[in-house]
């Protein structure tokens, strides 16, 4: 009887063995960050260390409002809840075709379509069948371009990677003039699920160029044909989710190849250069399986962070103040006599209140002025 239960567990560990998958490689380990739009133009990546990250919307009750609660960008991860089931920050904030060109805008910054065609982002959602949603407007949201990419984007819970090659997906022009990702694009807007309720963590986003010596080939031994691939923190260990699901190694197969890469080949492609700056490991496991040290690369990604240029003098609220300079008494609104004369205002008072800066910073207890308009005379009289 001993010999018997013996051959049966060596069998089962024989088949477990067998089934199990084993990464052979991971392709180069130097891998050039691809051309970000964000990094770019705003010398900012949309990295969700600050709330101007997102476009003011997000802040607002104009429409489209936001329609998030418990908004937060703490350690670089913005989280929050939706609440109703059209949620939307915008990436490339709209300008205003009847205000001052001013700030992080389409108007100031319009995204070249051509050259940035793949968005990449790692987002965690809890809903099981949540569907996110990109929205994009030639000029402004005040056009007739409005256009949905179209079907929805399925997610899975949890973090995941997500690439899209915006040439690629089907569009529904919802006004007159409604394109297909190309040319020039002034704003960008996304909507992170399409149910009420759902708790969305956002890591970082990317909308970059594709240069095809940044994609690198998976391979593997072993397990079945069809696989999960994940990305993990080489620093940490800690698993980071998919980067790909239902993955395979045929050449050809749709399902060989990530956005931005090309799937002819065998293995399974992967656009590494699209990931945010880090170092990092790959796992492959069949569906369902558990990730182990078995079945992660030994060999890293270390995808490099791109410089980036920021000004230290002058500030950028500008150089000396007159107010301070000539008058020798700042307006900071610190006494009722930083100003010289109030109309149409009752009841002005100087109050201590907590303020933030515009990317989110708390500024702590600040003075400012409060005061309640009243109606003035007619203009002419």
């Amino acid at each position: 009887m001993k010999t018997f239960y013996l051959a049966a567990a060596l069998s089962v560990c024989t088949a477990t063995a067998a089934t199990a998958q084993t990464v052979t490689s991971i392709g180069t380990s130097n891998v050039k960050a691809a051309d970000d739009f964000a990094t770019r133009a705003f010398q900012d990546p949309w990295d969700m260390q600050q709330r101007t990250d997102f476009g003011a919307f997000l802040d607002g009750t104009d429409q489209p409002r936001p329609n998030f609660s418990g908004i937060s960008f703490e350690n670089g991860v913005f989280s929050a809840t939706s609440s109703n089931d059209d949620p939307s920050v915008f990436l490339l904030d709209t300008g205003n075709p009847f205000a001052a060109r001013i700030g992080k805008t389409g108007s100031n910054f319009p995204i070249d379509a051509n050259t940035y065609k793949v968005l990449a982002m790692r987002m965690s959602v809890n809903h099981p069948t949540s569907q996110m949603q990109l929205f994009w407007n030639r000029d402004s949201i005040f056009d007739n371009s409005l256009t949905v990419a179209t079907p929805n984007f399925f997610t899975s819970p949890g973090f995941r990677t997500y690439l899209i090659d915006l040439t690629q997906q089907p569009f529904s022009a919802l006004g007159a003039a409604g394109f297909q990702w190309g040319g020039t694009v002034r704003t960008l807007r996304f909507d992170p699920t399409n149910q009420a309720g759902v708790q969305v963590q956002i890591d970082w986003v990317r909308l970059v160029s594709v240069d095809a010596s940044l994609c690198r080939t998976i391979t593997w031994s072993g397990g079945g044909s069809t696989v999960n691939i994940y990305l993990i923190d080489a620093a940490t260990g800690a698993p980071l989710g998919p980067i790909a699901l239902s993955a395979v190694a045929t050449s050809g197969n749709a399902n060989s190849a990530s956005a931005g890469c090309s799937t002819s080949g065998s293995g399974y492609k992967f656009y590494a250069g699209a990931l945010a700056p880090g170092t990092y490991k790959v796992g492959v496991v069949t569906a369902g399986g558990t990730l182990s040290a078995a079945n992660i690369s030994s060999d890293t990604w270390a995808v490099n962070d791109v410089p980036t240029l920021g000004f230290v003098a002058p500030s950028p609220e500008g150089g000396d103040d007159f107010a301070t300079m000539e008058l020798g008494n700042p307006w900071d609104m610190a006494a009722l006599s930083d100003v010289d004369m109030f109309r149409f205002i009752n009841g002005p008072a100087i109050q201590t209140i907590p303020l933030q800066s515009p990317a989110g910073f708390d500024l702590g207890p600040r003075t400012v002025l409060t005061g309640i308009s009243i109606a003035g005379p007619e203009a002419g009289t």
